[in-house]
């Protein structure tokens, strides 16, 4: 007759799949729980003064709200070239400074490589714009501060140079298939290895199987 699996037996495997479940859990969560932007690369486009300007002032705003300044900055000399260097991902976006006091400032961002760094370009520039507009000296022009406190209502513009697919604006479905593809990964290695016998046959079929 047949035997039973052992009582101890049927336990440890129930606790060796909730372990093996539990890892798969913390190798996805880990990361987006405890990673933090760093050393991402911006453009600006300013003079060499007003670069200089715009990197301490970033670096003080960042310091007083306590965290570090996620971005590395690379001043730029033209917006095409900001936008060339974008396409080219070459960076996460731009900072274009206004040419003229109480302008607004633009902000060149790409969602299409990462929405959550688009996010951060914008709202540095509104923290910023609206810094700048509480700067201003009491003394200045009256337009000069009209339109710097028009610009700090407004925030800054915002022109998206490589938009996101229109059938998927905020690329969800890439995300919501990380998880699917690893599992599926994982399914046809196993598939192979025990379906298939032979060290080239076995590569053959991951190859086709890869490529399907």
């Amino acid at each position: 007759p047949e035997q039973h699996t052992p009582w101890p037996k049927a336990v440890a495997m129930g606790v060796v799949g909730a372990v093996i479940v539990s890892l798969v859990v913390l190798a996805f969560l880990w990361p987006s729980m405890t990673s933090k932007p760093k050393d991402l690369l911006v453009g600006v486009v300013a003079s060499e003064q007003s670069f200089e300007q715009f990197t301490a002032q970033a670096a003080k705003a960042a310091e007083a709200q306590g965290q570090d300044l996620p971005f590395e900055f690379n001043r730029v000399d033209t917006r095409d070239a900001a936008v060339d260097g974008i396409e080219a991902c070459e960076a996460y976006g731009a900072f274009v400074l206004p040419s003229a006091p109480g302008a607004p400032m633009e902000v060149l961002t790409a969602k299409a490589a990462n929405t959550q760094v688009a996010t951060m370009l914008t709202s540095t520039a509104d923290s910023m714009v609206a810094a700048q507009a509480a700067q201003l000296p009491a003394d200045a022009p009256a337009d000069q501060r009209m339109a710097a406190l028009q610009a700090a209502s407004t925030g800054a513009e915002v022109t998206d140079v490589v938009p996101p697919s229109e059938d998927d604006p905020n690329g969800t479905g890439f995300a919501l298939a990380a998880l699917p593809l690893t599992i599926g990964g994982i399914l046809g290695g196993v598939i192979t290895s025990l379906a298939l016998k032979g060290t080239w046959r076995r590569l053959v079929g991951v190859l086709t199987y890869s490529v399907v």
